[in-house]
């Protein structure tokens, strides 16, 4: 049986700006491959800058009253131990000082390392490896969060493992098991004859057509394939149902 499946990228990911800023520079192009985690591009935002240095003097102040107002209460609860020497009331403002000043302190901390946050994501880094299949911005360009009809930054890929997805009737979904390798014929490779294990099933079937969607591994080490084909038809992309468990047996 002949069914009409399609190639997809193993891992796929459209990479958008976490903060609004500008395109300092860029690594890659369309084409390029790129190793987990290796710099992509830069992006640079004055005012975030700015409020990054505001949090930490903010911080670096806090800390400094915190650990007044804690000597002060402990010289003062040592002075208390003389009788009548310190009233009981200004030892308590002291301790309610100093736990006030503590959680201005771990505040402006929190405040500090949030905005140090947001500063790492003017770096952008590879989340695995793969190849650059779109490239929307150039320095000097303006990226914002917000703007929802914004196209991604980048666009990566993996290309090296690819996934063949592939809509089963459910009369013959039924038959298959994992790892059954199955022969499948891209349009690009007139007549050659490739093979692929069942990876995944869907565990569920489509109501509209009544079918189960599976997914085939199909490795691609030489990069020979294309993932994100859309010619789905079957007289242009088909995959041929031969289980090759099934194959020399006797019926």
């Amino acid at each position: 049986m002949k069914l009409p499946a399609q190639l997809a990228a193993y891992q796929e990911v459209s990479i958008f700006p976490k903060v609004n800023g500008y395109v300092r520079s860029v690594q890659v192009d369309i084409g390029s491959h790129v190793q987990a985690g290796q710099l992509l591009m830069t992006l640079e935002a004055p005012e975030l800058q700015q409020a990054t240095a505001a949090a930490k003097e903010k911080y670096a102040r806090a800390q400094s009253d915190y650990a007044i107002s804690r000597d002060n209460f402990e010289r003062l609860r040592q002075a208390s131990r003389t009788p009548g020497a310190i009233s009981p009331m200004d030892l308590a403002t002291a301790g309610s000082k100093t736990a006030a000043d503590s959680a201005l302190c771990n505040s402006e901390k929190a405040n500090w390392q949030m905005q140090q946050t947001m500063m790492g994501y003017l770096t952008v880094t590879a989340p695995f490896r793969g190849v650059i299949t779109q490239r929307n911005v150039h320095p000097g360009a303006l990226v914002s969060a917000e703007a929802k009809d914004m196209r991604p930054m980048l666009e990566l890929k993996q290309i090296d493992h690819l996934r063949l997805q592939v809509d089963i009737p459910e009369s013959i979904a039924a038959t298959l098991r994992s790892n059954d390798t199955l022969s499948f014929y891209l349009s690009a490779f007139p007549g050659k004859r490739m093979t692929g294990r069942i990876a995944r099933t869907a565990m569920n079937i489509n109501m509209q057509y009544r079918t189960e969607r599976i997914e085939l591994d199909v490795y691609n080490k030489d990069e020979a394939l294309s993932p994100g084909c859309t010619q789905t038809s079957s007289s242009t992309r088909r995959v041929t149902l031969t289980p090759l468990r099934y194959q020399n047996q006797p019926w």
